[in-house]
């Protein structure tokens, strides 16, 4: 089986994003990757599990850039398809203002290997079965930046960011679900926003000292 997938990209300085990625699996599974000016060819070619293939490398990509690539042609064994069939998850179509602000996290040197794949559907697959958060999180998460959530009300949107934090915390951050506001404070802490996002709250009228116990609230 061979699907073969062009997405259109934002514009971005050829030097910044260009890339070529081409392996082949253990499982056999060819896999040729080119993103050049405004496009992305996608190529699987093999035997089983191409589709998770495809979704695994199609999110890792969202990671990199900020936003899903849009598809615009999608050929099954050299059969054109209709492409708007092959979306079946509504997340993956990102909300325009998120694609306008999304920016390169790996530039042109995104990491797209069979090891990257695998480890990545390994860890995005983890779900109650195996009590772990992580597929929900994952998928809440393109959620809360997809079109389908556009028009959803700011205050939801931010407990729903709120509590991907908290399951973020308490999966690979070493978080508790005994201490919500605590796991909230444990992810800002990572970031380089945090003096931005306390100024920005004493400016409207949260004071520096407790604008981080304020979103550990906004989350209860």
């Amino acid at each position: 089986m061979k699907i073969e997938v062009k997405f259109k990209v934002k514009s971005h300085p050829l030097a910044l994003s260009d890339q070529t990625i081409d392996f082949v699996m253990k499982n056999s599974t060819k896999v040729y990757l080119k993103i050049e000016r405004e496009s992305c060819f996608l190529t699987l070619e093999g035997k089983d599990g191409l589709k998770e293939i495809f979704y695994a490398i199609w999110e890792l990509l969202a990671w990199n850039d900020g936003y899903f690539y849009e598809p615009v042609e999608y050929i099954v064994d050299g059969c054109k398809e209709d492409e708007e069939e092959f979306i079946t998850r509504s997340y993956c179509v990102t909300d325009e203002k998120w694609k306008i602000s999304a920016l390169l996290i790996g530039r042109a040197n995104r990491d797209i290997s069979e090891d990257t794949i695998t480890r990545y559907m390994e860890i995005r697959n983890r779900g109650r079965k195996e009590q772990s958060m992580n597929k929900s999180m994952f998928s809440s998460y393109f959620c809360l930046i997809s079109k389908a959530y556009a028009n959803v009300n700011l205050e939801h949107r931010l407990v729903l960011l709120m509590h991907i934090c908290d399951g973020f915390a308490i999966q690979f951050l070493k978080g508790t679900s005994q201490n919500n506001i605590g796991n909230i404070n444990t992810v800002l802490n990572q970031l380089d926003i945090k003096k931005k996002y306390k100024e920005g709250a004493d400016k409207l009228g949260v004071s520096k000292s407790r604008a981080k116990e304020a979103l550990g609230h906004t989350r209860n």
